[in-house]
């Protein structure tokens, strides 16, 4: 699934989510995010340069705790636990730019 935000969002970029199943008996996923973002504007940077990128691997790590804890509490399944690495800050043009509509490229 990949999700494109835009506008007034603090991000602005493209996020990828993946879903494979690793084992049916007893349930057992991988899911992992991938984003190429950006902050929006000037109040996002300073925001995130001060203490966003810490607050961003809490969100997620806690986005990605519940959806393995729904798992592991409805169906039976186990989870090895949730990992988020820390984002890199890498400079050029998004490789994903090419999925966006025309008139977003």
């Amino acid at each position: 699934m990949t999700g494109v935000t835009l506008g007034d969002h603090m991000l602005v970029g493209i996020r990828k989510w993946d879903v494979k199943v690793l084992s049916n008996n007893p349930p057992v996923l991988r899911i992992t995010t991938h984003a190429w973002e950006q902050t929006s504007g000037v109040s996002n940077f300073v925001g995130a340069w001060a203490m966003g990128r810490s607050k961003q691997l809490q969100v997620w790590t806690t986005y990605l705790n519940n959806v393995a804890n729904h798992w592991v509490n409805t169906a039976g399944a186990s989870s090895s636990g949730v990992v988020v690495n820390k984002p890199l800050d890498i400079a050029g043009k998004n490789p994903w730019r090419a999925g966006l509509p025309p008139d977003l490229q």
